[in-house]
C-alpha cells in the first residue's frame, strides 16, 4: 500500500510541476503555456501530425510481402508515417522519459480502431521488452499505450501474456535482411491466450519483423485472431 501511495504522490508531483514550471514544445521549441499544450507538444505541432491514408494494410488484396510468406497477422494498421512531428514525438515518448504522451497517442490508436469497426471480444497485448531493457529505460512505452488504449476502448489488457525471453539487438541498427533472424524465438506467449482474439499494440513499425515475431508466438499458443495497431509506420 505504501508503494502504491508513493507512486501516486510521485505522479501528482510530476504532473503539477509540468503545469507550474516553464516548458517548451519538444517539436518546434516555442514556449509552451498550459493552454497550448498537448502534454509536452504545442497544439499547433500536434495538429500537424500526418495521418496514413495511402499504403494502409486493409487486407483488400494480398500484397507481395504477405504473398511471399504467410503473415501471422490478419492486418496491421498505423495512425501515421514515421517522420516529421510524429517521429519527434515518438522519440521523446520512447527515449526521453515523456511517458505521459501515452494518453494522447493512445487516443489516436482508439480512433483508428473505431474506424475499422471490428466486432468481437479482443484482448489488448503490448509488444514486450526484455527485463534488461526495461530496467534501463524504466518503462515499456508499448505497455503504457496498451493500458491507456484499454481504458479508452473498454477492452481488457494482458500486459504479461507475452514476454521477451531473450535480449536482441536494436532492429533499427540492422540491415533489413538480418532483422527476422534477430527476433526469431525472442518472444513467448501464455497459453491463456488460446482461443482469444488479440490486438497487438506497439509504438513504431519499420519492417514489421518484431510484430510478426510476436504474432507467431501468439498463433503458436492458439490465439484465434491477431491484429495490430501501431502509432507510426516507417
Amino acid at each position: 500500500m505504501t508503494g502504491i501511495l508513493a507512486e501516486v504522490l510521485t505522479l501528482v508531483g510530476r504532473e503539477t510541476s509540468r503545469i507550474v514550471l516553464h516548458a517548451t514544445c519538444i517539436v518546434c521549441g516555442i514556449d509552451l503555456p498550459w493552454s497550448r499544450r498537448v502534454r509536452s507538444c504545442c497544439l499547433e505541432c500536434w495538429t500537424s501530425i500526418e495521418t496514413l491514408d495511402e499504403g494502409r494494410c486493409l487486407k483488400l488484396f494480398i500484397c507481395i510481402g504477405c504473398r511471399s510468406r504467410r503473415s501471422p497477422l490478419r492486418w496491421l494498421d498505423a495512425w501515421g508515417p514515421y517522420h516529421g512531428t510524429l517521429e519527434r514525438v515518438l522519440h521523446a515518448f520512447k527515449f526521453e522519459g515523456h511517458d505521459f504522451l501515452s494518453r494522447p497517442l493512445a487516443e489516436l490508436l482508439a480512433r483508428r480502431w473505431q474506424e475499422r469497426r471490428e466486432s468481437g471480444a479482443y484482448v489488448i497485448v503490448p509488444v514486450p521488452m526484455h527485463p534488461k531493457g526495461l530496467r534501463e529505460r524504466g518503462y515499456n512505452q508499448s505497455a503504457r499505450l496498451a493500458s491507456d488504449l484499454g481504458g479508452l476502448l473498454d477492452l481488457p489488457v494482458k500486459a504479461r501474456a507475452l514476454s521477451k525471453v531473450r535480449p536482441t539487438r536494436t532492429q533499427s541498427t540492422l540491415p533489413r535482411k538480418d532483422r527476422r533472424n534477430n527476433v526469431q524465438g525472442a518472444f513467448a506467449a501464455s497459453s491463456s491466450l488460446e482461443g482469444v482474439s488479440v490486438l497487438l499494440v506497439d509504438d513504431i513499425c519499420t519492417t514489421g519483423e518484431t510484430i510478426r515475431a510476436c504474432a507467431r508466438s501468439l498463433r503458436r499458443v492458439g490465439a484465434d485472431d491477431v491484429v495490430s495497431l501501431v502509432v507510426a509506420r516507417a
